[in-house]
């Protein structure tokens, strides 16, 4: 297991209580990442040129990959993980047009981890910015499997950016307040499947009840469209559980229907 070393106020501080062996390993791990994260970013440097903020999604691939050999180099367990990535990023890095961390738990590096886990071409299948967004929802970093279900849906068809917003809201929805841990992996795909039922529902009755007899919503609608998508996805969640016989589509149209004001035809 690693010896780790935290950034305290700047200055170094070894995590736990340290015999002087333990102080020499994590010593010996922090010069290891001294060399090899700054060589890794000089090769990754050379390799995409100007063209790494075009190509984030090919550089954090390439990063991650790397990141997951180091971790099994120096045994990183997984909870270790994020003071390792804070570790690389405090002392060890030195690309200073790495994209800052989103928040105290959200680490970009881990981003570019858990991007490395799937092959380039399944990776590709989402965009750098909708990768972004996955992470950001506590279920996702929480649930692989969530991923799994993401790609496995785009190979079959690629979803394009309006139908990921409304997919994103509605697991982020689905996934509040729930241990998603106690749903195998059919159990956990048919939810989501669900999900994204209700989604491509939501955009098809706005194409039916708006788009194709040239009208808009109410001007609250137009300017709060998360308030309102998430209003929709409740509202339909909610009704699933009181009707569960209704079909699902009959379902989504009512509910479309009074939370977006939609004059009936």
């Amino acid at each position: 297991m690693a010896n780790l070393i935290k950034n305290m106020n700047g200055k170094k501080a070894y995590v736990g209580i340290l015999s002087p062996e333990e102080i020499e390993a994590a010593e010996q791990l922090m010069e290891s990442l001294l060399h090899a994260i700054p060589e890794l970013e000089e090769d990754l440097g050379k390799k995409f040129g100007e063209s790494i903020k075009r190509n984030r999604l090919e550089y954090a691939h390439e990063y991650g990959t790397r990141l997951r050999e180091l971790l099994n180099q120096f045994e990183v367990k997984e909870y270790q993980r994020k003071i390792f990535f804070e570790q690389i990023r405090n002392f060890a890095s030195q690309d200073v047009d790495l994209p800052r961390d989103r928040s105290e738990e959200r680490h970009v590096l881990n981003y570019y981890y858990k991007i490395a886990k799937f092959p380039l071409e399944e990776a590709r299948l989402i965009n750098w910015s909708e990768w972004s967004q996955l992470y950001d929802i506590p279920a996702i970093s929480k649930e692989d499997r969530i991923i799994d279900w993401l790609i496995f849906k785009s190979k079959e068809t690629k979803i394009q950016r309006e139908l990921f917003r409304e997919i994103m809201t509605g697991i982020r929805l689905f996934s509040k307040d729930k241990d998603l841990s106690v749903f195998n992996e059919e159990q956990l795909f048919k939810k989501l499947d669900q999900v994204y039922l209700i989604s491509a529902n939501k955009l098809s009755l706005y194409e039916k009840y708006f788009t194709s007899r040239e009208l808009v919503p109410t001007k609250a609608r137009l300017t709060q469209k998360q308030k309102y998508r998430q209003k929709y996805f409740v509202e339909v969640l909610k009704t699933l559980k009181l009707k569960k016989d209704q079909p699902l589509t009959k379902i989504c149209e009512e509910v479309f229907i009074t939370v977006y004001n939609a004059s009936k035809l």
